[in-house]
């Protein structure tokens, strides 16, 4: 289906939203997946664009990839790491955290 309809990305996720899986097609049309440091890596650089001269740090899990540093400093950003949390409590307080700096929640 995304060829028939010349999608520029397709992006799934699994029934309870917690694993997303991204691919692109490459110069002769076939899709390829991007692993989760690429995609991260994606959202943090959009991000960053997005809020350039506003406050904010683009934070990854110890296991991701170091690129995410390099963005946030080159858009004047600070960078954290994190540890790995898979504890759904955690990861629903971290989202409403974010959600509540950037004013979307409360």
């Amino acid at each position: 289906m995304a060829k028939e309809k010349n999608a520029e990305f397709i992006i799934a996720n699994d029934p309870d939203a917690d694993r997303l899986a991204v691919a692109v097609p490459d110069a002769q049309g076939n899709w390829k997946s991007l692993h989760g440091n690429v995609v991260g890596c994606f959202l943090g650089w959009y991000l960053a664009k997005q809020y350039q001269g506003k406050q904010g740090t683009l934070a990854c899990s110890l296991v991701s990839s170091p690129a995410l540093a390099e963005i946030a400093k080159k858009y004047g950003f600070q960078s954290e790491e994190t540890l790995t949390v898979s504890n759904i409590s955690v990861k629903y307080l971290t989202y409403c955290l974010v959600l509540k700096k950037i004013g979307l929640f409360s």
